[in-house]
């Protein structure tokens, strides 16, 4: 639109800044308040692992059904930086895309557009297992989940229906507390001996084990929708079938334990993890000893985790430190 004179013109811009000045204030804004709401998550897991359960909470996973549409990590970044922080810590973070047929790769979205590993981002499928009305990204969309005429809580104790990605994304984030409780898996042990790891190799499961969607085909990360059933069979069967159990005793310890290590036909290399992953003890020890002693006298109570490897089978036992 060209101004009728450079009076007008002056004007229209002076307005226009205005307008752009209230529209940084407001995302700084927005921004500071996200990430003061993100410390407090991670600072309850943080707790939890440098008390080694004793202390904090075992947070796993963080829904983000809230975004601003238009914008790119750079103008959010301290919150982008944010989900590292918490993947850091064991956090695997899940964030809905926007609810309007656009490409984020190119019109831009938060949280879509935030480059951390640690981070899902999930668009809407229909009834019909189709995109719904919403947002893609080959790029920076991970995989759709359900999301269309969803039953909610509504006023006056009753329900309603609701649709959009904010439906869509809990569902992620459900699977992913799921899979943790998983009593045929070893997937809480593994994320306690390392839980960047876990959650890395939680996102692959989600990811590879999407049911392929031709509508999500070349317009997602994974070209798919959420499959849990199929996602738990690949989480159960990575299990290594060779684990044996490890018998210890005494558990719960007060001053130290021991270990039978008789099944075992080689060396084996033991090691002990407290809850955050870092290796309080290890050693390589003969299996022909049948019993081996670990003094856990000067442990800090709590929750620990014991792994024997030797060359043909491994083992976990969770100890508990009084």
């Amino acid at each position: 639109m060209v101004a009728a004179n450079s009076n007008n013109s002056i004007g229209i811009a002076g307005v226009n800044w205005n307008v752009k000045l209230l529209i940084i204030s407001s995302e700084e804004k927005d921004q500071a308040l996200a990430v003061e709401a993100y410390e407090y998550i991670w600072a309850l897991r943080k707790k939890y692992n440098d008390t080694n359960g004793s202390e904090g909470a075992y947070v796993v996973a963080v829904n983000n059904s809230w975004g601003q549409e238009g914008l790119f990590e750079k103008d959010f970044q301290l919150m982008c930086d944010m989900y590292n922080d918490l993947g850091e810590v064991g956090i695997l973070s899940v964030g809905a895309t926007e609810n309007d047929q656009a490409n984020t790769d190119e019109f831009g979205d938060i949280p879509s557009d935030c480059s951390s590993d640690y981070l899902i981002i999930v668009t809407n499928t229909d009834q019909n297992d189709e995109l719904a009305i919403a947002a893609w990204g080959k790029e920076n969309v991970d995989l759709g989940a359900p999301g269309e005429q969803i039953q909610v809580a509504a006023p006056n104790n009753s329900y309603g229906k609701d649709s959009g990605t904010s439906f869509s994304t809990p569902h992620v984030s459900g699977a992913i507390g799921l899979i943790y409780s998983l009593k045929e898996a070893t997937f809480c042990d593994d994320a306690r001996l390392s839980p960047t790891e876990a959650i890395l190799n939680l996102k692959r499961y989600i990811l590879d084990g999407v049911t392929i969607v031709p509508t999500l085909k070349d317009k997602t990360v994974s070209g798919g929708r959420l499959n849990l059933g199929k996602t738990v069979d690949m989480v159960t069967s990575s299990r290594d079938h060779t684990n044996q159990p490890i018998l210890v005793y005494p558990n719960p310890v007060k001053t130290g334990f021991f270990i039978y290590l008789a099944q075992f036909s080689s060396e084996v290399d033991v090691t002990v993890t407290d809850i955050s992953g870092q290796i309080i003890y290890h050693q390589s020890k003969k299996s022909s000893i049948e019993n081996s002693v670990i003094n856990a006298e000067q442990w800090p109570a709590g929750t620990y985790i014991l792994q024997i490897r030797s060359r043909d089978i491994s083992g976990y036992q969770k100890i508990i430190k009084l």
